[in-house]
Formats: C-alpha cells, sequence, structure tokens
C-alpha cells in the first residue's frame, strides 16, 4: 500500500495505532474515560460513521473493522444482555443452536 500516512491522515493513523495497542492489551475496543484522548477519538469515529461523513473513508472503515472496532453498543450490549441471563449450558446451547448466530451479528454490527 502506499505511504499510509498520506491516505489516511497522520492524526488518525497516530490514534488508529493507540487503539490498535489497547486492543491487543485488553481483547476489545472498549476503551475508558481513563485515557480521556483515546476515548475521545473513539466515540468521534462512531459519530463520523452514524453521520456518514466523508472525513471517515472506507479504508478507515476497514482498519477499525480489522480490529474489532464496535460501531454500535447498543446493539453489542443486547447480545451480552440476552447471554449473561443465561446459565453456561443455556448460553452453551444458544450459541450451539445459533451455530454462527455470533459471526453474523458481529458482521451485522460492523455494517452499521
Amino acid at each position: 500500500m502506499n505511504n499510509i500516512k498520506t491516505i489516511v491522515g497522520r492524526p488518525f493513523l497516530k490514534r488508529y495505532d493507540q487503539l490498535k495497542e489497547y486492543q491487543q492489551k485488553h481483547g476489545h475496543c472498549y476503551t475508558t474515560t481513563e485515557d480521556k484522548e483515546l476515548h475521545r477519538w473513539v466515540v468521534r469515529m462512531r459519530q463520523l460513521r452514524k453521520l456518514e461523513d466523508p472525513a471517515l473513508t472506507k479504508l478507515k472503515v476497514d482498519m477499525l473493522n480489522d480490529i474489532g472496532f464496535i460501531w454500535d453498543l447498543r446493539l453489542d450490549s443486547l447480545f451480552k444482555k440476552r447471554l449473561s441471563h443465561a446459565t453456561k449450558n443455556q448460553a452453551i446451547a444458544i450459541l450451539k443452536e445459533q451455530k454462527n448466530w455470533v459471526d453474523q451479528f458481529i458482521i451485522h454490527l460492523r455494517r452499521i
């Protein structure tokens, strides 16, 4: 790929790298206000996506999707709530019953 810094911009790449490091350390992209600047950037990316702002290019969206960025926290929390009320065996049964549901759910979230 041509110089990624010139394609997506240094500010985006700086925060993206921080988020990628955060994801590798914590296993998710749910930032907290502990790192206020990174958290504000994550919230801003969600806002840009919701507003369909052209500043958030397809390449940027793809990069964020590649590290497991969740665009709509409401849908993600519904899934967690559903499983949180299930016993371990019920949760396993839910996931087995709906073989690819988790993958489809993640794909759906990324499209939002």
